[in-house]
C-alpha cells in the first residue's frame, strides 16, 4: 500500500505501523485518525526518550510532561515542537469530546505529524541522511475507498485510549524491570551512543525541508477557536 509513512518502515516498525493506522483513517473515521496520530507521536517520543541520551525524563510521564521537557524542547527546531503540540491536543480533543471530527481537521493532523515524523526519522536513522531528501507529504496518497472497519464510536475510542495507557503503564514498569539488569542496561547504553553518534553526524548535514511553520500556527489557532466554540 502507497503511504507518505514508508521512510520510517525499516528502522521505526511500530512508529510506521500506527502512522499507517492514522493516515488510513482519515477519509472513512476522522476521529480515529486523529487518536492513531496521537498514538504515535506518543511512541515517537517514548523512543526518544529510551534511547537519545540528551533528554532528561521529567517526574510527569505523560505525552504533556515529556513533550514539555526544557530538553525536548531544545531538542529540535521550534516549528516542529509546534507540531508535536497540535498532533497532541487534536488527538485529545478526538478522545474527550464528543463534537465531530471533519476529514479536513484529521488531514491537518497527519500532515502535521507526517513532517515532525520525517524530522524524527532523519534526526535519528543509522543511515544515510542525504536519503530523506525531496520527501514530501502527498494528500493523495490518503486512502479514498478503503474502510476495513466500520468508524469507531465515541465510546469505542475512549475504551480503545484507555486500553492503551494500561498497556503504556505495563511496558514503563518493565522497562524498569530491564534497567535494573546490569547487561541490558550495558547493551542499552551501547545502543544510546551508536544513536549519538548518528544523530551528530545526521545534524551535520543541512535540513531543507519545508516545516511549514505558517500552516502549523494557523491550524493551532484553528484548534484553539474550536475548543473555545
Amino acid at each position: 500500500m502507497a503511504t507518505n509513512f514508508t521512510f520510517l518502515k525499516d528502522e521505526w516498525r511500530e512508529v510506521y505501523d500506527s502512522a499507517v493506522k492514522a493516515e488510513s483513517n482519515v477519509a472513512g473515521d476522522p476521529r480515529t485518525a486523529c487518536f492513531y496520530a496521537r498514538r504515535t507521536l506518543e511512541i515517537a517520543v517514548d523512543w526518544m526518550y529510551q534511547f537519545d541520551e540528551y533528554l532528561t525524563p521529567p517526574m510527569d510521564t505523560s505525552l504533556y510532561g515529556l513533550t514539555a521537557g526544557e530538553s525536548f524542547r531544545e531538542n529540535m527546531p521550534h516549528p516542529v515542537y509546534l507540531k508535536v503540540g497540535f498532533v497532541r491536543r487534536a488527538g485529545n480533543k478526538a478522545v474527550h469530546e464528543k463534537g465531530d471530527v471533519r476529514e479536513r481537521e484529521a488531514l491537518q493532523v497527519v500532515g502535521e505529524l507526517f513532517h515532525f515524523l520525517y524530522w524524527f526519522a532523519r534526526s535519528y536513522t543509522q543511515g544515510d541522511a542525504r536519503a530523506f531528501d525531496g520527501i514530501q507529504f502527498d494528500k493523495n496518497l490518503i486512502p479514498r475507498n478503503q474502510i476495513s472497519v466500520s468508524a469507531k464510536s465515541y465510546a469505542e475510542l475512549k475504551q480503545l485510549a484507555a486500553e492503551y495507557e494500561r498497556q503504556k503503564a505495563e511496558a514503563e514498569n518493565r522497562q524498569k524491570e530491564l534497567l535494573a539488569a546490569p547487561t541490558i542496561d550495558e547493551e542499552l547504553e551501547s545502543l544510546r551512543k551508536q544513536i549519538a553518534k548518528a544523530k551528530e553526524a545526521n545534524q551535520k548535514y543541512p535540513d531543507s525541508h519545508d516545516y511549514s511553520e505558517a500552516d502549523t500556527r494557523r491550524h493551532i489557532i484553528d484548534l484553539m477557536l474550536t475548543e473555545a466554540g
